[in-house]
């Protein structure tokens, strides 16, 4: 039961960076889009009165269909990049949780160790031990290993996500930066 929760640490350390930088990466991405479409179509006013038109602009005016898409499968694939260690290591961690339980890969090492003494014992660790380790076994691309199969699942889920998030709000009516 232990080995079930040994990777909640990295996991909630991953949750509010991971939702943090997709919502700045597709909010950045949909004012630079509107600040180009306003200064592409500029009426000669000045630059200031440009961006508060722009916000009031970015706030109601709904993006097309396929931007909304590339946005928001852009902000899901930046976000995970970059969150994405914090995944590796709460998948270590419950792995070896797990095992060393007697459950799931590596059971029968676990076993053997377990009529050992103490000291012979797989060790708990902490996150950061956990990356250490990863980097000093695998190199800097251990912490990205299966990075780019994730992506098939991470980008369309999240350009899909907020492109429905974007027809219910404007269905729903709200009005608001995101």
């Amino acid at each position: 039961f232990r080995g079930l929760y040994m990777g909640v640490t990295p996991t909630l350390m991953g949750i509010l960076p991971y939702a943090g930088l997709k919502f700045y990466v597709y909010q950045s991405l949909k004012h630079a889009y509107n600040r180009s479409k306003a200064s592409s179509s500029g009426s000669g006013s000045s630059q200031k009165e440009a961006a508060d038109q722009n916000d009031a602009v970015i706030a109601q005016k709904r993006l097309p269909i396929p931007i909304m898409l590339l946005f928001g499968g852009t902000a899901g694939l930046f976000a995970q990049t970059l969150t994405y260690p914090l995944d590796i290591v709460r998948r270590r961690m419950q792995v070896e949780g797990l095992s060393s339980l007697g459950i799931g890969p590596g059971a029968q090492t676990a076993a053997s160790h377990a009529s050992t003494d103490a000291a012979t014992r797989p060790k708990h660790h902490t996150s950061l031990s956990i990356a250490r380790t990863i980097v000093a076994e695998d190199g800097l691309r251990g912490l990205f290993r299966g990075l780019s199969v994730n992506y098939l699942k991470v980008v369309p889920s999240t350009a899909i996500g907020f492109t429905a998030y974007e027809h219910l709000k404007h269905y729903l009516d709200v009005v608001g930066n995101l």
